[in-house]
């Protein structure tokens, strides 16, 4: 048996408009030793601005979403 702990991160708080920024995820084992790791950073639409309170949270810059 495995488990998958994964974790999203958006470009703010409100699901009508924010998107996914960030997504990352981890796969164990029965004794929770790690098999295997991935991160992806999503490409998002021009029109929205991420929050600074996002941006602190990812560390990512303004000039990572170009």
């Amino acid at each position: 048996m495995s488990y998958i702990f994964y974790d999203l991160e958006t470009t703010g708080t409100s699901p009508a408009f924010d998107q996914p920024l960030q997504f990352a995820a981890i796969r164990t084992d029965e004794n929770f030793n790690e098999l295997d790791r991935i991160e992806f950073r999503c490409r998002i639409a021009p029109h929205i601005l991420p929050s600074p309170y996002a941006l602190a949270v990812t560390g990512v810059t303004p000039a990572q979403l170009v």
